[in-house]
């Protein structure tokens, strides 16, 4: 009796604490859909069910995708028949999906904020490579009048970088290194024998390039981080060769720059900038000279 009596206060605790029941019934099964009796049970649309047999063993999932009074419709993965009681455990509630998909959006977003906002406060030093592409017109002193001639080019340049914040909508960036200018084009004969260029007008400098930028972020608290800025560069040549223009004439040089780009944000210490810009350099009766410039690197906050 005592037996019994202990059975039977247990069963009970079972009850009251499992998250199982068996008040719910397979109606009917066709395919992959199945349709359910929930009877004492409650379910929603999105509910992830587990059904099992009675020893307890999984035999299949439903996905909940329609209720309509006490019957509960769903697409089934697994093998179960019709009138079957089976155990159904509920393992993933609407409200669950919901919270999850939210905190997947959110998470992304959370996280590229965070890390625009810890770059935004920290100096950062990296290395840039760019290309630049030159255009020129040039006034050769040739007789009985000058001659225009339009030689073009594609440099390289290789430069350390600083970028530090002054704001969190505006930042300096500093570049120091190598800076090719590098023009070239075919003379004609009548030029040549007028006193122009012998053979090709070539102008191939390398200058040792200081730049400064001041950079207003239009997104910064983006994982892209876009800017808008302008810039001035001091140049001083430290090799130089040259039929287009005379060497003697080539000396230091500055540039005003506009131009644009991107931070690509890749964690809380590092980013890839991208920058375009326009430079324009100081012209004079004899040269005139622009070039657009692409530069991309890598950098590393300390």
């Amino acid at each position: 009796m005592r037996r019994i009596f202990v059975f039977i206060i247990l069963s009970l605790v079972a009850n009251l604490f499992l998250p199982v029941t068996w008040a719910a019934q397979v109606k009917s099964v066709k395919g992959k859909n199945i349709v359910i009796n929930m009877q004492k049970d409650s379910f929603k649309i999105d509910d992830v069910l587990e059904i099992k047999n009675s020893r307890g063993k999984t035999i299949g999932l439903v996905n909940i995708n329609k209720v309509k009074g006490k019957l509960a419709y769903g697409t089934l993965k697994g093998k179960v028949k019709k009138g079957l009681k089976v155990q159904l455990q509920q393992i993933r509630t609407a409200e669950t999906k919901q919270t999850e998909t939210k905190r997947f959006e959110e998470k992304p977003k959370k996280r590229s904020r965070y890390r625009s906002r810890m770059l935004s406060s920290k100096t950062v030093y990296g290395i840039m490579i760019g290309f630049n592409s030159t255009s020129t017109e040039i006034k050769l002193p040739t007789t009985p009048t000058a001659t225009t001639v339009s030689p073009g080019g594609t440099g390289f340049s290789l430069k350390g970088a600083m970028d530090y914040p002054l704001f969190p909508w505006l930042g300096f960036r500093g570049m120091f290194g190598l800076e090719q200018f590098k023009i070239g084009g075919a003379s004609n004969s009548a030029t040549k024998a007028n006193g122009g260029c012998d053979g090709e007008c070539i102008a191939e400098i390398n200058y040792l390039s200081a730049d400064f930028w001041g950079r207003g972020f239009l997104t910064p608290q983006s994982k892209f981080r876009s800017w808008l800025g302008l810039g001035f560069d001091i140049m001083f040549p430290i090799t130089k060769k040259s039929t287009a223009l005379k060497e003697s004439s080539i000396t230091n040089t500055s540039i005003i720059a506009i131009g644009g780009g991107a931070d690509w944000i890749l964690s809380d210490k590092s980013y890839v900038p991208l920058q375009i810009e326009y430079n324009l350099y100081p012209s004079s009766k004899q040269v005139t000279a622009s070039a657009i410039a692409l530069r991309f690197g890598y950098t590393l906050a300390f």
